[in-house]
């Protein structure tokens, strides 16, 4: 996550869902949602794919030019 409508994404998907007892609790929290987000979460705007296959996808053109 990366741009500002990806924080917006974040505390309305995430922050605004908890009252965190700690910091370290709100670490968890976040990284937990960070992951999902690159990892699970499909994007319109990167061709129905996670960030984490687009980037992978970029990588591989970037080997062949």
């Amino acid at each position: 996550m990366a741009n500002r409508g990806q924080y917006s994404t974040l505390k309305r998907e995430c922050i605004w869902h908890h009252r965190f007892g700690s910091l370290a609790e709100a670490e968890g929290i976040i990284a937990a949602f960070v992951e999902r987000y690159n990892t699970r979460r499909h994007h319109s705007s990167l061709g129905y794919r996670t960030p984490a296959q687009a980037y992978e996808k970029w990588i591989r053109l970037q080997e062949v030019a």
